[in-house]
């Protein structure tokens, strides 16, 4: 400096400054925060800063006169709103400490200042040796903090570690309740399954070998007799063989179609009606096992209404696997559906809409007198 007003000045606006952040400290410390406040505090400290370096040499004694008294009015301002805050309810600890030291440090202080203007007739001071207890002070406080966030952190570990495991528990038991309604629910769905294959399988194999017998007007000779328990059990067959081949497309839907289309022929042919079949491309369809068996048994719903409620004489069964899709069309001569509402529908009927339903098919019935017809359209199902 160019000379003792400058350092003095450089003094003063450092002091200034130091009381403005003391104030700020304890209004963070005691987590307060007051925007208008602070901000007329920093514009008083700018004030005191442009008077300090503006001031002549003359005013310097006003200036440091000044300057005592804001120090003190500063210190005495944030000591005691620091008592205020800290020492009331909800007050912390290390708040409660450092208050504390801070009115002992404010009292020595004053006294140091009556020192100063010559009111205690002594030249000893006292506040830069509370300036050593309020370092002590600090750093009793942060080894508190460190200390207390150590064992929080911990006890948040031990709880977090319990959660855990409380969740981890909860999560195997929802995970072993789920995997248990799965089961229920595969098993209902397998039994619901077997009860449709049999309905549309060994049922309509029944009810048609049921008719033939009725129709008849002599004794059946047992060898077609048996040609008949040969057909159930031959339908029987196709319901274990398709539901056991676990390998996606072990065979081809020609391949599981031939077997039904043989005993369907038959049995159309022992009740005079001419069955014709238009069969494209299924040598190259590959489907799943449930898939394969939902397709064949649509088409024997189908051909089994016909042969139970048509009166028809002759049956087009038409499938072809073409452009990635399977289409199959059963249509007969017969007298045509009657006129009933949907929701009206036999078991057969409902059973081939669902069957569609889960491939995905569109599937249509369109009959008026003299001719009914069945129609599939499936997609080609991703493997």
């Amino acid at each position: 400096f160019s000379n003792t007003d400058h350092y003095k000045n450089a003094i003063h606006i450092v002091f200034y400054v130091f009381n403005a952040c003391n104030l700020m400290f304890v209004l963070r410390f005691c987590e307060r925060y007051w925007p208008r406040r602070e901000m007329a505090l920093w514009a008083v400290t700018a004030l005191l800063i442009l008077a300090t370096v503006a001031a002549p040499h003359t005013a310097m004694r006003q200036v440091e006169n000044l300057s005592l008294l804001y120090g003190l009015f500063m210190g005495t301002l944030a000591t005691v709103l620091f008592v205020f805050l800290a020492w009331r309810r909800g007050g912390r600890f290390d708040q409660r400490i450092l208050a504390a030291v801070g009115f002992v440090s404010l009292c020595a202080s004053y006294r140091d200042a009556l020192v100063v203007l010559r009111v205690i007739p002594v030249n000893t001071y006292y506040a830069t040796y509370f300036e050593q207890l309020d370092v002590i002070a600090v750093a009793v406080v942060l080894a508190w903090n460190f200390v207390r966030n150590q064992s929080r952190i911990e006890r948040f570990n031990i709880d977090l570690q319990r959660n855990v495991e409380e969740a981890r528990e909860e999560l195997t038991s929802s995970l072993h309740r789920q995997h248990e309604l799965e089961l229920v629910h595969v098993r209902l769905g397998e039994r619901v399954n077997l009860a449709h294959d049999l309905h549309d399988g060994l049922g309509g194999m029944l009810i048609g070998n049921i008719t033939a017998l009725e129709q008849t007007q002599r004794q059946m000779p047992s060898s077609q007799v048996l040609d008949l328990l040969r057909g159930l059990r031959d339908d029987l067959r196709l319901i274990i063989d398709t539901a056991s081949a676990q390998q996606y497309g072990e065979l081809s839907m020609a391949q599981l179609l031939a077997p039904m289309r043989h005993r369907v022929t038959r049995l159309f042919d022992a009740h005079g009606i001419e069955l014709d079949w238009d069969v494209t491309g299924l040598e190259k369809l590959h489907l799943t096992t449930a898939q394969s068996l939902d397709v064949l048994r649509i088409t024997q719903e189908a051909l089994t209404n016909v042969l139970k409620h048509s009166d028809a004489t002759h049956v087009t069964v038409e499938m072809e696997y073409a452009d990635d899709a399977l289409r199959m069309e059963v249509s007969d001569n017969g007298v045509g559906m009657p006129a009933t509402p949907a929701n009206t529908f036999g078991t057969g009927m409902r059973s081939m809409q669902q069957r569609a339903r889960r491939l995905n098919a569109a599937f249509s019935i369109g009959s008026e007198p003299g001719s009914t017809v069945v129609r599939l359209n499936m997609p080609r199902p991703s493997a």
